[in-house]
């Protein structure tokens, strides 16, 4: 297995990566440096851009623009920072995190409290009229989400009660029923973080403070990991035309560059083992 450095740009809390296949392009985020990148594969070329607030996570619209999930709510991309604020309704102490999208156009998007105090959490699904929900509350740090490969089941990481969630999923209304837990994760020192789910349905789980990504069965079962070179990988998607390399986006935060000079930096392994699809759009 090896590890390689996709993107040279150094994200103080790298994030929430999507994947376009017909372009080739990784799109990922910088929750504290409050800006977005934008690599393409082919290239290796990356483009950043600011934003005037916390962004927690990115999105592709069906028009190839972008929706992003800020401090405030919800936001607007555009080209050369273009910024516009569309939807404002968390309270000061509050920020979005990680979201995803579904196959039927709805993202869903993960709120915490800025000093992660357990119980202010909430999960939203933000449908493509721009109306949004709350989903599921009393949540403490919503991070990772998931669909199995049917995407008959929905999964939820709490990353600070170390819980991956499963749900039953219905399509047609969203709606989440049947939660259960499908794996608690040992205080060992590492942090679930965000995941990603491979066409076997096995889920690759990033680990903050871990030095790697854990893999687990859809059955619950803890599998061999993948280990990293970096204290702080934060979230992993499918890429590549066979949808084989795994990217990995990372954080540099409070950490010794000199010891971990991949810290901050958009990783890939080519031969992981696993295999997924790219990102699905918001059609908002």
């Amino acid at each position: 297995m090896k590890v390689r450095v996709i993107s040279d740009v150094i994200a103080t809390v790298g994030e929430s990566p999507i994947y376009n296949h017909k372009t080739n392009i990784v799109v990922w985020v910088d929750i504290l440096g409050k800006k977005w990148h934008q690599c393409n594969l082919t290239s290796g070329i990356t483009v950043t851009q600011t934003v005037p607030s916390m962004i927690g996570a990115i999105v592709e619209r069906l028009g190839g623009t972008y929706f992003a999930a800020v401090k405030e709510g919800f936001a607007e991309l555009g080209g050369e920072n273009a910024y516009e604020s569309m939807i404002n309704f968390l309270s000061k102490d509050e920020r979005m995190n990680d979201a995803k999208a579904d196959p039927y156009g709805n993202w869903w998007v993960g709120s915490n409290a800025i000093n992660f105090s357990n119980g202010k959490g909430k999960l939203y699904r933000l449908r493509p009229d721009r109306s949004f929900e709350i989903v599921i509350s009393d949540l403490t740090l919503p991070n990772g989400i998931g669909w199995s490969p049917d995407y008959k089941k929905f999964y939820l990481i709490d990353s600070l009660q170390y819980c991956l969630w499963i749900f039953d999923f219905e399509g047609d209304t969203g709606a989440l029923t049947n939660q259960e837990l499908l794996y608690r994760f040992p205080k060992d020192g590492g942090i679930p973080d965000g995941l990603c789910v491979a066409t076997d349905g096995s889920i690759l789980v990033a680990m903050w403070d871990g030095w790697r990504i854990e893999v687990i069965s859809n059955s619950g079962i803890l599998c061999k990991p993948l280990n990293l070179p970096v204290q702080r990988p934060t979230s992993c998607i499918f890429a590549g035309s066979q949808g084989t390399e795994l990217v990995i986006t990372t954080a540099a935060h409070e950490l010794d560059l000199v010891g971990q000079p991949c810290s901050g930096k958009l990783l890939s392994i080519i031969d992981s083992g696993f295999q997924g699809v790219g990102s699905l759009k918001y059609f908002g």
